[in-house]
């Protein structure tokens, strides 16, 4: 049985193309399973998982976001974890939350303390 011929190359480029199972010239190989020499690996800092649960929840239900976030920073304050940025956030947004549901809260019954029901 013989082999498939290769058709020449339509670009111009009289490189010889690779068989179907070859690899094309200049590609690495396989990647080595033992680390290269050099700088170590740089392993970041865990995010806070109280900041996280600021954050989202602060979308929803203001009280939480707030809460979550005093705690978050207080122990991002103690073991120096990532999220700061993420707790500020949801302490930002739960009190900007809180503040429009207070004040959703008195523009829906101002009128009822006026008029004396």
């Amino acid at each position: 049985m013989s082999t498939p011929q290769q058709s020449p190359n339509p670009y111009g480029n009289n490189q010889a193309q690779p068989g179907p199972y070859q690899q094309a010239p200049g590609q690495a190989g396989a990647p080595s399973p033992y680390p290269q020499p050099g700088y170590p690996a740089q392993v970041g800092r865990p995010t806070n998982t109280y900041a996280i649960v600021s954050l989202v929840s602060s979308f929803f239900i203001g009280l939480v976001g707030v809460i979550f976030g005093h705690l978050a920073r207080k122990q991002i304050r103690e073991t120096g974890e990532a999220g700061d940025g993420l707790a500020i956030a949801g302490l930002i947004i739960g009190y900007v939350s809180i503040g429009f549901w207070v004040l959703m809260f008195f523009l829906m019954f101002l009128p009822l303390l006026l008029i004396g029901v």
